[in-house]
């Protein structure tokens, strides 16, 4: 049997450079891995994968989350279907949806139970962040091998068995000590070359799936795509610090896409080109619809927000998207709402920009389809400039490291229409019992619109209206209530 094995495996090393030549995601942490050919055959092959970032742990112990993942799938299932297995009743007290960190299992899991690859503890539990043994995971593959017999015994009998198979060749090989993630991919590797009892082995299964997903991606003609990208928010300051941006292409049913053309940019602050700091860019998607460029820091990037802009496209339909990744030691987030002073609905697509307690930008955020923003700045305080047709500032002094931080807005909004002016004119407010120079001044004016209309962001108070150049008051006893609109109608200006 293991001069077979052994000729099985040269030919089908021909094969994987022949006939799959899928390109599995870089993982940068495995280059002096011993097991590192047999972690890059099986994310080839889609068995593995990392954990995003072009990282792949191979030190962290096996969970049983994962284990589930890849037996199923050398039973020959795929993402489509773990997808439909979602919905089957619940097996597990702790495998549910919305039940945490290992919910994207819960498919796998569901299936490894199904179809009798994986079990529980027989507590109505199946502990998806718990490790496995050596011997568990040599269960397991004997088990999708065909080789398990009833009365074979625990541990020994698997053990013995695993040895005579080859499961366990290149490996020190200790029953009852947790399996790493680098010695279950040469465990795997082992395992699907090895005949079953029938014949035939694991290996011919995965080819001929990879051969029908290549086949899948390059008949697609996807009406729409979606870009998904895995990025670190945050790197250490000095500069020459790398980071890998993933971006992961879908048609709207959410397959992979493969082909994709993908093109890279960057910036800081939005005025500082930094192209010369990714690895390439452009590239195109593989087979699991995903793409990968990294960007190494400048010291001049410290305290500066790193933009990464991508855009993506498939048989002329495009999808752009952009990251954003702060080079500093101490951070905090600053998260909030916008929302149209007037009626309430989420702004989607205002721009804001964060100044120091000087006049140095240290970037922008932009809120999302709900009004929502978040952005990770270095502790300190910041200006907020909402470049907004009601131009708005708020300060927010983000002072903790790790801590998050919503500032509330309090002001209210002043509104009216003046006559006897050009428009272009500045309109400007003052509350003169509360009145001192701050950085929040400038909203405290607007230009007039072609139609004599103004709109201005303003703290609760009482208020005189000038046209500026003019000494006299335009409206006075204004009332400004916070979150309210006070629309004072239509007022003649005075100079």
């Amino acid at each position: 049997m293991k001069k077979r094995r052994i000729a099985l495996f040269i030919i089908l090393s021909v094969l994987f450079s022949a006939v799959i030549t899928t390109a599995a995601e870089p993982m940068t942490d495995i280059e002096n891995n011993p097991h590192r050919n047999a972690i890059e055959q099986m994310a080839e092959l889609g068995v593995l994968s990392g954990r995003g970032d072009g990282l792949f742990y191979p030190d962290d112990n096996l969970t049983r989350a994962e284990a589930a993942k890849v037996a199923v799938f050398l039973a020959g299932f795929d993402e489509q279907d773990a997808a439909q297995a979602k919905a089957l009743l619940q097996a597990f007290d702790d495998v549910y949806a919305g039940m945490g960190s290992h919910e994207w299992a819960l498919g796998w899991i569901n299936l490894a139970e199904g179809e009798d690859i994986i079990g529980g503890y027989g507590d109505g539990k199946y502990g998806p962040g718990d490790n496995l043994q050596m011997a568990q995971w040599a269960a397991i593959l004997i088990r999708i091998l065909g080789y398990e017999t009833e009365g074979l015994e625990w541990p020994t009998g698997y053990d013995q068995l695993a040895g005579e198979l080859g499961l366990t060749e290149g490996l020190e090989y200790v029953s009852d000590s947790y399996i790493r993630r680098d010695k279950m991919a040469k465990f795997t590797a082992n395992a699907v070359y090895i005949e079953r009892p029938d014949g035939s082995t694991i290996i011919d299964l995965l080819k001929s799936m990879a051969e029908d997903r290549l086949r899948d991606t390059e008949d697609q003609q996807p009406e729409s795509i979606n870009m998904s990208v895995e990025f670190p928010e945050v790197l250490p300051e000095g500069g020459g610090q790398t980071a890998a941006i993933v971006v992961t292409v879908t048609d709207k049913a959410g397959n992979p896409i493969k082909g994709a053309d993908v093109v890279f940019f960057a910036s800081v602050s939005e005025f500082s080109d930094r192209n010369s700091q990714l690895s390439q860019l452009e590239t195109t998607t593989d087979i699991s619809g995903k793409a990968m460029v990294t960007y190494t820091t400048l010291a001049v990037d410290d305290k500066r927000m790193v933009e990464i802009g991508m855009n993506a496209y498939k048989d002329f339909v495009g999808e752009q998207k952009h990251c954003k990744i702060m080079a500093a030691n101490q951070t905090a987030v600053v998260c909030g709402l916008v929302k149209d002073p007037f009626t309430g609905a989420p702004e989607e697509g205002v721009h804001i920009h964060f100044m120091s307690s000087g006049t140095e930008s240290i970037g922008f955020a932009e809120t999302d389809d709900q009004g929502r923003y978040r952005v990770v700045v270095p502790i300190g305080t910041y200006h907020m400039f909402f470049m907004m047709p009601i131009k708005d500032q708020i300060t927010v002094k983000a002072s903790s490291p790790g801590q998050t931080y919503t500032i509330d807005n309090d002001k209210g909004i002043l509104k009216g229409v003046m006559t006897g002016v050009s428009p272009g004119k500045t309109v400007m407010a003052f509350d003169w019992s509360v009145f001192s120079p701050s950085p929040d001044d400038w909203t405290l004016g607007t230009e007039i619109q072609s139609d004599g209309s103004f709109a201005i962001a303003l703290a609760p108070g009482t208020y005189e209206l000038f046209i500026v150049g003019s000494p006299n008051p335009s409206k006075t006893g204004i009332i400004v209530k916070s979150g309210q609109v006070t629309d004072i109608g239509t007022v003649k200006a005075r100079w």
